[in-house]
């Protein structure tokens, strides 16, 4: 068997955007790339009729495309200078494939940039936007518009603030922007709300008279409350179907003219409280079934890319996806009753019924992206990627820590001797709501192939159980700590682990418990802290979700009850760091802010600590995942390029 080597990944696709043609004769998918030397990612349009899979159209760098009729499907492209002198204007351009002639035309041109857009009818668009209030002018007269937008374009070396947060992961600055959505007719816009409102959550009823949709407040601080809308398609009249609600709606779900929902009032377990089921009837909401366990997939993985349909109405039954232990779940649900429609072993990232069968897009423990029907893979995008190359099989652990069950993996170098000693490496996932489970993960991967033994596992915290299992709130660095330590201490005793080459990496919240083990202890002699947070008090203003993930997951506020807050943070503690350490962060990264590698790497280098900072430049939270190519590169070579200097 061949070695698994770094830059394998790049050789990988991705499969995303699972739908189904109007008349359920064709399913559809995109299938994506990544390119190194142009440093992106193509996005290539897949037609299939279940067994067999044709390319039809290279979306180039933009995923989103939307079934229009039975054979013409609607995407974004610039083909020609007019059409990219219109986006610099901050026009929306979309053309028009046949899937039958294979010819595409330009269909309209939208008034404004937006994020997505739903068919609702053969003359009815929904169109959606990120917008300000001021940007409403967008709508307006071409003279007033173009005075805008130079206006705007001239005051590009500033930012006005007003509002938190004022910058959001992935997108920049927030700029006062509201959810915005819009029916297009025959050229004309009818808004669904008002320019202070953010609009979410769009569900079409099966007979296409009416769409249901989330609403609320845009104020200037974060608001997490929801109500529900209800536009008439004839009329284009909208009502509210329930106002000053004090829930959170996750999943609007609709059966027939009943309207349910999957929501939180977040009193018991704070901002990651599971939902439950609601019916909303006459203005009144009523909880008709408790739930609460994990209503999206939670398993983490490094080789996927966009996303796919998670849940919808199937002949009056509404699925979902879930995560439960290890597992992803669909759960099916008929306003009364909810069951488990399907249990997986891997992650399903998206799911179609087509043609009497269920289809899967899955990332299972030693494969890529594929296509399933009921179970059984039905494409073979990704096989000749990992042919002839040593792929670990994860060996589960099932094991107790403090009374509490628990779940571990551990994938294991070829051609594994007992007899010897081998370098090891910890890897902690993030959230700290997400879990593993067996799924591939790149990284880990080119770890085992390069000889270590890496192990992982899923603390309290994650989302692999109930609330209570969820909720480490005021606990961090106790509980999921000790749960990470004993999980070392299992395989440490099982496996012919070295103890003077044991590594620890992590990102986001694993980056935060990499922060906290070696400040903790010096059994690990290397550590790679990425995105991570060293410091809950500047969190706080800082990142896009400070003000209200700190002080909900720590237990206290950060000016009121400073001290709990600091006992919390890794930096307090950075004086005690040993462990060599490699810091990974990006500066356009608004969810764990650079600042937090900034204080705790300052503090060790001026200790002396054997240490290094590679600063991504550009580059959001999400580079282990969807970063650019050659970012994605450099940090996985300097990852494993550190473990390899300091363990081998």
């Amino acid at each position: 068997m061949k070695q698994l080597e770094l830059e394998q990944f790049l050789k990988y696709t991705s499969l995303s955007g699972l739908e189904v043609s109007p008349n359920k004769n064709k399913m559809s998918f995109v299938n994506t790339s990544l390119r190194l030397k142009q440093n992106d990612y193509n996005h290539e349009l897949f037609i299939s009729n279940g067994t067999k899979h044709r390319k039809v159209l290279n979306l180039k760098q933009d995923a989103r495309y939307y079934w229009e009729n039975n054979t013409e499907i609607l995407y974004f492209s610039e083909k020609t200078k007019i059409d990219k002198k219109l986006k610099e204007q901050r026009n929306t351009i979309v053309y028009r494939f046949n899937t039958e002639t294979k010819k595409s035309q330009l269909a309209f041109t939208l008034p404004l940039p937006i994020t997505s857009m739903k068919v609702l009818s053969r003359t009815a668009i929904l169109v959606c936007a990120s917008l300000s209030e001021a940007e409403h002018v967008y709508f307006g007269a071409s003279h007033l518009r173009k005075e805008f937008i130079d206006k705007d374009t001239a005051n590009k070396n500033y930012e006005v603030i007003e509002t938190v947060p004022f910058q959001s992961n992935g997108s920049g600055f927030t700029r006062n922007r509201a959810s915005q959505a819009f029916v297009y007719v025959d050229e004309k816009f009818t808004p669904l709300g008002t320019p202070d409102e953010d609009l979410g959550g769009f569900v079409l009823s099966e007979d296409k008279s009416k769409l249901y949709y989330t609403v609320s407040k845009a104020l200037d601080v974060p608001n997490f409350n929801s109500d529900v809308r209800v536009m008439d398609m004839d009329t284009l009249e909208y009502k509210d179907l329930s106002t000053d609600s004090e829930l959170s709606i996750s999943k609007l779900i609709i059966l027939g003219n009943d309207v349910y929902f999957l929501g939180s009032d977040r009193k018991s377990f704070g901002i990651n409280q599971n939902p439950d089921f609601y019916s909303l009837k006459s203005k009144k909401v009523t909880k008709v079934l408790d739930f609460g366990l994990s209503a999206g997939n939670s398993v983490g993985s490094d080789v996927r890319f966009g996303s796919s349909s998670m849940n919808g109405t199937h002949e009056g039954i509404y699925y979902f996806v879930g995560t439960n232990k290890v597992n992803t779940v669909v759960y099916a649900f008929d306003g009364k009753n909810l069951t488990e429609y399907r249990r997986f072993e891997s992650s399903v990232d998206g799911y179609a019924f087509f043609n009497d069968a269920f289809y899967t897009i899955e990332v299972k423990d030693t494969h890529i992206h594929e296509l399933y029907k009921d179970g059984e893979a039905v494409s073979t995008f990704n096989r000749s990627a990992l042919l002839d190359f040593y792929v670990a099989e994860p060996i589960h652990h099932a094991y107790k820590n403090d009374g509490v069950s628990l779940d571990g993996w551990v994938l294991l170098p070829n051609k594994y001797d007992e007899t010897k000693s081998y370098p090891s490496i910890l890897v902690i996932h993030g959230g700290p709501k997400t879990i593993y489970a067996n799924a591939f993960y790149h990284e880990m991967q080119v770890w085992a192939n390069e000889g270590y033994v890496v192990y992982f596992t899923n603390p309290r915290g994650g989302d692999a159980h109930d609330d209570g299992f969820a909720d480490i709130r005021g606990k961090y660095g106790s509980i999921d700590y000790d749960d990470l330590m004993a999980f070392t201490d299992l395989v440490e005793k099982e496996y012919s682990l070295d103890k003077d080459r044991m590594g620890v990496t992590g990102g986001s919240y694993g980056g935060f418990m990499t922060n906290w083990i070696v400040s903790h202890t010096d059994r690990f002699k290397a550590a790679a802290t990425q995105r991570s947070i060293s410091n809950w008090i500047s969190f706080y203003g800082t990142s896009d979700i400070g003000v209200y993930f700190g002080p909900d997951q720590t237990g206290a506020d950060p000016l009121n009850d400073i001290e709990k807050s600091w006992d919390q943070s890794p930096l307090k503690y950075a004086d005690n760091i040993k462990t060599p350490l490699l810091f990974i962060h990006s500066d356009a990264d608004y969810r764990c802010p650079i600042e937090q590698a900034m204080q705790l790497y300052t503090r060790v280098k001026m200790n002396g600590l054997d240490t290094r900072f590679v600063w991504f430049k550009g580059e959001n939270h999400d580079l282990s995942r969807s970063g650019k190519p050659q970012a994605r590169v450099r940090r996985l070579k300097e990852i494993t390029e550190w473990m390899n200097n300091h363990l081998k």
